[in-house]
């Protein structure tokens, strides 16, 4: 519910936002303020503060004016004393160093041919633990993608299949329900007319409930087999009992 909300006329704001269901007190905090409006309506409301600051008020009556705590006010006080914008801007330095360098990349590439397995984490590890320099994982992932040789993508094959029963495709996906019960879902589908054959739930996941399935979707089917049965290399797929 979007409700309009006027300010005394200390603050002369008004505002748009979401009302959360809490009590009058909380509502008009500074926190509720400014988690429900736009960086607009924050400026605003730091305005305010200078405003009522330009007017004498000493530090807790802007805090008992505005419903803010006294830091609040005193850091934006400052911040505006000290000329920076009262914006939410980033406070981050404009000139970081720039980790991701040939150096960088010359020992994170050896410590790979090393340690090929080698995860970002364990290879930031290496090099401080052999080298002696310092380096983020995330800096060492960036490095792993940039110095990774980019292969080709791969484009699958497009199968047409003309007759219904050539080809069926049947694959498992796992549901998890309450208390921490798995529950195993196999489904078997035509690959011509994409009609679903069987969809059964099972508690186990082996060859009987494949077995199941498949004799399933032949009755379901009329009694007619299909001359070839796509699946992945599950398991229960691959077993000799399959």
């Amino acid at each position: 519910m979007v409700t309009t909300v006027a300010y005394p006329q200390s603050t002369g704001i008004t505002a748009d936002f979401n009302i959360p269901q809490n009590p009058l007190n909380d509502l008009f905090s500074y926190k509720t303020i400014y988690n429900n409006t736009n960086n607009g309506f924050a400026v605003e409301f730091r305005k305010q503060m200078i405003g009522l600051h330009d007017q004498g008020l000493k530090l807790h009556e802007i805090a008992e004016n505005l419903n803010c705590s006294v830091s609040v006010v005193k850091k934006w006080l400052r911040r505006y004393r000290e000329g920076d914008h009262i914006g939410d801007k980033s406070r981050a330095p404009l000139h970081r160093e720039v980790k991701n360098t040939q150096f960088n990349q010359f020992i994170v590439k050896g410590v790979i041919e090393k340690f090929p397995f080698y995860g970002s984490r364990r290879i930031a590890h290496e090099i401080e633990k052999e080298i002696g320099v310092k380096v983020s994982h995330v800096t060492v992932s960036q490095i792993m993608k940039d110095i990774t040789e980019k292969k080709e993508p791969v484009i699958p094959e497009r199968i047409e299949v003309a007759e219904p029963d050539a080809i069926w495709h049947m694959d498992m996906t796992p549901k998890r329900i309450g208390k921490g019960k798995i529950q195993y879902i196999f489904a078997i589908m035509d690959a011509c007319t994409r009609r679903i054959l069987a969809l059964k739930c099972y508690d186990g996941c082996t060859s009987a409930e494949v077995i199941d399935c498949l004799y399933s979707a032949i009755i379901n089917n009329g009694g007619k087999k299909p001359r070839m049965l796509y699946t992945d290399n599950g398991g229960q797929f691959v077993s000799k009992i399959f």
